[in-house]
């Protein structure tokens, strides 16, 4: 990495002058999310209304050498789920004072990598808002460097099954209405926490990229592991790693486009009641620009050594008029938590014009503790019709 940074600083020793001004853009976005239940023993009440406002602006400017530097801040408030805001908490409470729930010496555990936990929070989580990016990249024919808060390898190289549904998708949601989603398919160990990253320029259509993060326990909007559980012990993720590679390729006689990736990620843990937690994923997307697009991913990590976690999904959109429909279902089982949770999504979604899009669909949900609790069920479900309605400037 050090090699990398010193090839970068050398490329940057020109004149001050610049090919071009200093271009600037900014962007905003509202997305509202309604949903309506007919929940069937569901550990949580459905969320009716939610929401998210985002805003980012940057700054680049193309240098004499030809590198072009970019900066870039973004702004995102959200009112999610109040049990599971972020990703965390627990779908279940499972005391670790009942025999057979998890325990790590008579205290609650969580998923290093899938961050659930069998402890809920104390008081739900109301709206919150924090800079989610904050960086700069320096983009050259060497590759791209970036230094700052800002996603890492293994979340930017996802390839997949595609969703109608922008943030209230069925896996790595960033709305999710009904608290009971347990499925993640991006390696993303690190969310939005300060690292640094290079990216590879694509070579015969494949690139490659690493990132370093010193600390991966952070509060991030999509993954937030400051919020804890009292009698729960946390796995104190540092110095993560991800490496990934993606690959992309255009057939042109069968007007398709082909995309792949594979990421590999690793966190050490300040805990000595945790292991480091390796996570591998794979997945890829096949293309007909405007007649469908259809892929599949899977992931599976270690996550903290206190039981695996694994997960799959698939699905397609299809074109029709001026509607995309789309399918996909996901499946994910943690062991550290013994919970296992699927879904089936179906919906279209319409651009109304430039600025709105719609997207109506329904979701039926599963999910099942191994775990045997007094007083609650251990299987439930839910049937749940969505509808999400995004602005853009």
């Amino acid at each position: 990495m050090r090699i990398f940074f010193l090839m970068f600083l050398a490329s940057l020793a020109v004149s001050e002058s610049a090919i071009a001004q200093t271009e600037y853009e900014f962007d905003a976005e509202l997305t509202v999310v309604g949903a309506v239940s007919d929940e069937d023993s569901a550990p949580t009440d459905t969320e009716n209304l939610m929401g998210e406002l985002s805003a980012s602006g940057s700054a680049s400017r193309v240098l004499e050498n030809g590198v072009e530097v970019t900066g870039n801040i973004t702004l995102r408030v959200q009112s999610d789920h109040p049990s599971r805001p972020g990703f965390a908490g627990s779908v279940l409470t499972c005391p670790p004072t009942i025999s057979n729930c998890p325990s790590l010496q008579g205290n609650g555990v969580r998923g290093a990598f899938s961050r659930l936990s069998n402890l809920p929070f104390t008081d739900d989580v109301g709206p919150r808002g924090s800079i989610e990016r904050a960086y700069i990249e320096i983009d050259g024919g060497w590759g791209a460097l970036t230094l700052g808060k800002d996603a890492g390898v293994g979340a930017r190289f996802y390839e997949g099954g595609p969703s109608v549904f922008a943030l209230a998708r069925g896996n790595d949601p960033i709305l999710d209405p009904t608290g009971m989603n347990a499925i993640r398919l991006r390696n993303d160990i690190s969310s939005s926490a300060a690292k640094v990253s290079y990216v590879t320029p694509r070579i015969l259509g494949v690139r490659g990229g690493v990132s370093y993060t010193p600390d991966a326990s952070v509060r991030a909007l999509d993954l937030d592991t400051q919020l804890t559980a009292a009698g729960l012990l946390e796995p104190e993720l540092d110095d993560a790693m991800e490496i990934g590679l993606q690959a992309y390729h255009f057939f042109r006689s069968a007007d398709l486009r082909v995309r792949g990736s594979l990421t590999w990620s690793q966190a050490n843990s300040a805990s000595p009641f945790y292991d480091d937690t390796q996570t591998t994923s794979f997945g890829f997307e096949i293309e007909k620009r405007d007649v469908y697009r259809v892929g599949a991913s899977t992931l599976t990590s270690s996550n903290g050594g206190n039981g695996d976690y694994d997960s799959l999904q698939a699905g397609g959109e299809f074109y029709v008029g001026e509607w995309r429909l789309g399918a996909n279902a996901a499946r994910a089982e943690d062991d550290t938590i013994q919970y296992v949770m699927s879904s089936i999504t179906v919906g279209a979604s319409h651009e109304i014009n430039d600025h709105v899009d719609m997207t109506i669909g329904y979701r039926a949900s599963e999910g099942q503790f191994g775990a045997f609790i007094p007083g609650a069920e251990n299987e439930f479900a839910a049937d749940t019709v969505l509808l999400e309605f995004r602005i853009r400037k």
